[in-house]
């Protein structure tokens, strides 16, 4: 459960990270309601000039980060999903190292020659073949 603690940290943060976006954003889109309410001209003023190309930049970056964050989080949760509704489908999906794969193979020799399929000598042979292949 102590492996829990870190990714529930992590989530509280980005989820504080996304309110604070979140928060930003309507902050934006309520000042320019109330200019807009105003009537006040953004166009003619420099004030409002620097401030509208500061939001605009603000805003196209702000947008790009949640973007890219909205995209980490479907992934995660698609791949959280698919881990663990399917974990042994996972399990069965890792490749055998090489060892594990030896380890198997001269298993299935010890039953080759317990069921007398190959003789001892044959066996011997095979066996060496393999941890000679080391």
């Amino acid at each position: 459960m102590s492996s829990d603690k870190p990714v529930e940290g992590l989530l509280r943060a980005m989820i504080g990270l996304l309110w604070a976006v979140f928060g930003i954003i309507v902050g934006i889109i309520f000042f320019s309601l109330g200019l807009a309410w105003r009537g006040i001209d953004v166009g003619r003023d420099t004030v409002f000039n620097t401030l509208r190309d500061v939001f605009n930049v603000l805003g196209t970056v702000v947008g790009g980060i949640v973007w890219a964050m909205v995209g980490i989080i479907i992934a995660g949760a698609v791949i959280w999903f698919f881990s663990s509704v399917f974990p042994d489908i996972i399990q069965k999906t890792k490749t055998a190292t090489t060892s594990e794969k030896r380890e198997d193979a001269l298993e299935l020799l010890r039953l080759r020659l317990a069921k007398g399929e190959i003789t001892k000598e044959e066996y011997l042979e095979l066996k060496k073949l393999l941890e000679d292949s080391r």
